[in-house]
């Protein structure tokens, strides 16, 4: 042991340490990973949250005018509907925002409901876009089609979030 020792002594601890060292950065990859895990969940966790507190108008006012002004009810309507289109863009900003770490860290259903979100939200904003881009031809007014279209891309929204496997099945 002693010749051992005489022969290798200097090099037992430079080795102990680099071996502690690799094994610590080991360590710190792997809780770095599962904290960036954590982090995506959670704010996965916060969008849907946001997607709930976003809703759309909850009513549809039906009276439109005859001749080429603006009615009440039709502007009541298109003012609800370019408040919901703001929501919307915000929950398509958070989602483009997260979407790298969601990509890298969650799991794949959260991946896909997700990207079903933001398919969504996109679509959403497109329809609200053009709805607000035609309101002034003459022939075309947003009328309680357009209005529950928009409802039930919000409840899509929300079922993607509520029930994350029904929208991913095949029908059979």
């Amino acid at each position: 042991m002693k010749e051992f020792l005489k022969d290798y002594g200097t090099l037992i601890g430079p080795t102990l340490a680099f071996s502690l060292g690799v094994i610590a950065l080991l360590i710190k990859f792997h809780f770095d990973k599962q904290f960036d895990k954590w982090k995506a969940n959670r704010q996965v966790k916060k969008l849907f949250e946001l997607i709930k507190e976003s809703q759309p108008p909850n009513k549809y006012f039906p009276k439109k005018s005859d001749d080429n002004f603006l009615h009440a009810d039709e502007a009541r309507n298109l003012t609800n509907l370019s408040i919901f289109l703001k929501k919307m863009e915000v929950i398509e900003s958070f989602i483009l925002k997260i979407e790298g770490a969601v990509l890298a860290n969650c799991s794949n259903l959260k991946i896909q409901q997700v990207t079903d979100l933001k398919f969504i939200s996109k679509y959403s904003i497109k329809y609200l876009n053009d709805i607000k881009k035609n309101k002034n031809e003459p022939n075309r007014k947003m009328d309680e089609l357009d209005y529950n279209v928009v409802i039930e891309g919000y409840k899509r929204m929300i079922n993607v979030c509520e029930n994350p496997g029904k929208e991913f099945k095949y029908i059979e």
